[in-house]
């Protein structure tokens, strides 16, 4: 953890070299101690990711975010909200280097996986239809784009119509 804190601290620097070093010190940690399903060794998965993307190594970046993705696939069921949530991460790296039609898979199994583990209206699957929606845009894939969007769309709950206010907070 003292390893990963530092890492934050210097990347704040934007002494990013520096950083990289302490935050594959503290992944490298982390993956003796903690037990797989341990979310903060997701977070040290996509801390490191995240700082390769900033120093635009985005091949590293995904290297790194496919291997915590087989860590979750290895971890939970196919269909589990953290595996979906694994290929959002190797989505976005694939999106910042502007390699879409690689980020387009991953972004197709991220909206199957939320929409089978958490509904089709969970706040979580929305935003990852509008992410996906996204991505088949920049395809050029516009009416499969906007198809996803009016989904998107449906699912958010308008205010007028929540009966129970709490409902608004309802998340895993």
């Amino acid at each position: 953890a003292n390893a990963n804190n530092l890492a934050q601290l210097l990347k704040g620097q934007g002494r990013l070299a520096e950083a990289e070093a302490y935050l594959r010190e503290s992944l490298e940690i982390l993956r003796t101690e903690l037990d797989a399903s341990d979310r903060t060794l997701s977070v040290a998965y996509n801390n490191l990711a995240a700082l390769l993307v900033e120093l635009e190594r985005p091949d590293e970046a995904v290297s790194i975010g496919r291997a915590h993705l087989d860590l979750m696939r290895a971890t939970f069921p196919e269909d589990h909200w953290r595996v979906a949530s694994a290929h959002g991460v190797v989505a976005t790296i694939l999106e910042k280097a502007g390699l879409w039609l690689a980020a387009e898979a991953d972004r197709a199994a991220e909206l199957r996986i939320y929409s089978v583990a958490l509904g089709p209206d969970h706040s979580w699957t929305t935003q990852s239809r509008i992410r996906h929606a996204r991505v088949l845009a920049e395809l050029g894939r516009m009416d499969e784009a906007m198809t996803a969007l009016r989904a998107a769309s449906a699912s958010i709950p308008r205010i007028d119509d929540i009966s129970d206010p709490s409902a608004l907070d309802a998340e895993v």
